[in-house]
């Protein structure tokens, strides 16, 4: 797994050191992508066997409330700490809070369990330094060496096939500022702890605190820690191959992302990722009344609690005559 994370291993045989890729920051083959890609792949291995024996045992013994409202209950937090935690938090430093709630979300991280934190925030902002261009992280129109691509090997590689290709975001170059951030290096540090407790201790705990027996427990295990945890992976990599293709722009520009309101509801607002596009930093997504970003209701209350400042709000808009979003014109002194 990879543990020594922010620092290059040094190369195990002669020749074994990752090579500069297409742009800075970007790197080819090495000790530090194999271990990224164990994790990776461990990760999901465990996650769609669970979610296989969460199908069978539907099939023989069947589910019910306790099994579904656990379900939701992780999704939930699952999203919380994928959206408000990995995202909005960490990789945009879209707002400052406490340090007790900056704990809480860094582990909160893992029960969505998809990388280190600093891993996942170096991805990410290297799609945005390069979105929908050469050197995009998961890009559905170029792959890691600049080529286009169309079809479904482009809806593979930003939904997948990217995590599995031989290139990797170097955490020292993407992701300053949380290298050597205590928090971050704690929560990474015990990402696995925070994992296997959201797969079995917790779901177990729930179906246990609401009255149910051994049948319920093993279902809510199954249902609402595997297969709810490969569910919320598959929704947030959706962003990547999905909203870059599929949905609406209210800001029309050179980057493709749209705004997708299947995914917004299902991620809790990161579906509004043309949104996003246009304003990374700010932590509120919302830009028409319909446009619900639970997440950012949820920063917005951080602030009223006074557990959160420093807000990054987007600018005021309105709609012109074909429907794109404008700035509003600032009131003159």
């Amino acid at each position: 797994m990879a543990t020594n994370l922010g620092k290059e291993p040094a190369a195990a045989v002669a020749g074994d050191a990752p090579k500069p890729g297409v742009i800075e920051g970007v790197y080819i083959g090495g000790p530090q992508l194999r271990a990224y890609t164990r994790e990776y792949l461990t990760l999901s291995a465990t996650k769609w066997v669970g979610s296989i024996a969460a199908l069978f045992w539907m099939y023989f013994y069947g589910s019910g409330w306790i099994e579904w409202t656990g379900f939701l209950l992780f999704h939930t937090l699952n999203m919380i700490g994928m959206s408000v935690g990995y995202h909005r938090l960490f990789t945009h430093r879209s707002f400052k809070t406490v340090k007790p709630v900056e704990y809480m979300l860094g582990m909160l991280c893992h029960l969505a369990s998809q990388g280190p934190i600093v891993k996942w925030a170096a991805d990410h902002r290297r799609h945005h330094a390069n979105s929908d261009r050469p050197g995009d992280t998961h890009s559905p129109f170029f792959d890691s060496y600049g080529k286009p691509m169309t079809g479904w090997r482009a809806f593979y590689n930003s939904h997948f096939g990217w995590i599995l290709d031989d290139t990797y975001s170097d955490v020292n170059h993407f992701a300053k500022g949380l290298v050597d951030d205590p928090v971050v290096q704690f929560c990474d540090r015990t990402r696995f702890v925070w994992f296997w407790l959201s797969l079995t201790v917790m779901p177990a705990l729930w179906a246990v605190m609401l009255g149910g027996g051994w049948t319920e427990i093993i279902g809510t295990m199954l249902i609402a820690g595997f297969l709810r945890s490969l569910f919320g992976l598959h929704v947030i990599l959706a962003l990547n191959s999905v909203c870059h293709k599929h949905g609406y722009q209210n800001f029309a520009g050179p980057q493709n992302a749209q705004n997708n309101w299947i995914l917004a509801i299902v991620t809790m607002g990161e579906g509004w990722h043309n949104n996003h596009h246009r304003h990374a930093n700010v932590a509120y997504l919302r830009y028409r009344w319909y446009e619900i970003d639970l997440t950012g209701s949820f920063i917005l209350l951080l602030e009223k609690l006074g557990l959160a400042w420093d807000v990054q709000r987007a600018p005021k808009y309105r709609s012109d005559e074909n429907g794109q979003l404008v700035p509003m014109a600032r009131k003159q002194d």
